[in-house]
């Protein structure tokens, strides 16, 4: 038995979503949005899947700066309410996209792959090379 129907647990994720929105970071509508993304560990790759929806791939800036790899992404509202009516309900984020991932400080920029389609970015980041040091190591305090 559900406490709540269905419907009602979606318009309250959408409350608090709507709460915390206004707390983020300046630059859209309602600031910084950090995308939803899955990561996969493969034979020798990590896989990176983000949701970007509804942008171009002439919109996304991709950067590896000291082992941290950071998306970058900007939507901006469509200005059409004068030719398709009022806006009674908008859902739909707009505004500065940015995730950023630690890495392997290890691995190169060339190294990584990155493919956009349908509204999502997948990129490819090699596994760093399997080094000789052993697990963490006490250091005693003399």
């Amino acid at each position: 038995m559900n406490i709540f129907p269905r419907q009602q647990l979606h318009e309250l994720h959408n409350l608090l979503d709507h709460t915390w929105l206004p707390l983020r970071e300046p630059g859209g509508r309602y600031g910084t949005i950090s995308p939803k993304v899955d990561l996969r560990e493969k034979d020798n790759t990590y896989e990176i899947s983000l949701e970007l929806p509804g942008l171009k791939k002439e919109d996304i800036h991709i950067s590896l700066e000291r082992g941290v790899l950071t998306v970058e992404a900007q939507s901006s509202e469509e200005k059409t309410e004068e030719e398709h009516g009022r806006v009674i309900r908008q859902e739909r984020h707009y505004g500065k996209y940015v995730r950023s991932f630690e890495l392997n400080p290890h691995i190169h920029q060339a190294d990584i792959v990155a493919q956009f389609e349908h509204g999502v970015l997948l990129i490819d980041v090699p596994k760093a090379p399997k080094s000789n040091e052993t697990a963490a190591t006490r250091i005693e305090i003399s």
